[in-house]
């Protein structure tokens, strides 16, 4: 639900929305249900790293978000931070990254970025016990955080009654 919900707030009809592939093939009805059109950039080589290149081509004017599913569903291949903030770095759009399968990375959640990117959405099933990188930082984030100004934003605008 919070991947719907970002790509609502975020997409208009006709937009683009970036899929880093492998993808989980549910992306796609994410994207069309809010308006958008998908365009896949395939990892290179065996482990399917990110081509930076392939992106940066894909990137145009009616780009609006990039999702990464990292650890990655179906390859269990993970984005390393300095890749993730290279892409921020070149990307104004909202970056989602979908971290489902946070118990099985070595690093660290990409949570830690928000406070920096505020154009990252970082969400996933949840906090769990169970890894050994749970932190309360990951148990207290809300899954849209960067949509809160945007919220409270909508909601002052709401007319009281």
């Amino acid at each position: 639900a919070s991947l719907t919900s970002t790509l609502k707030a975020v997409v208009n009809d006709g937009d683009e929305v970036i899929l880093l592939a492998p993808f989980f093939p549910e992306y796609n009805v994410f994207c069309e249900n809010a308006g958008a059109k998908t365009v896949a950039v395939l990892g290179k080589g065996d482990n399917f790293s990110l081509d930076f290149e392939a992106l940066e081509r894909a990137i145009n004017k009616n780009t609006a978000a990039i999702i990464v599913n990292s650890p990655n569903n179906p390859t269990g291949a993970c984005l390393c931070r300095e890749e993730l903030m290279k892409v921020l770095d070149n990307f104004e759009g909202m970056v989602v990254v979908d971290e489902a399968y946070a118990d099985f990375m070595e690093e660290l959640s990409f949570l830690r970025l928000l406070g920096k990117y505020p154009h990252l959405d970082v969400v996933s099933l949840g906090p769990t016990l169970r890894s050994p990188h749970t932190t309360t930082e990951r148990c207290l984030i809300p899954t849209v955080a960067p949509f809160w100004e945007l919220l409270k934003k909508a909601l002052e605008e709401i007319p009281a009654k």
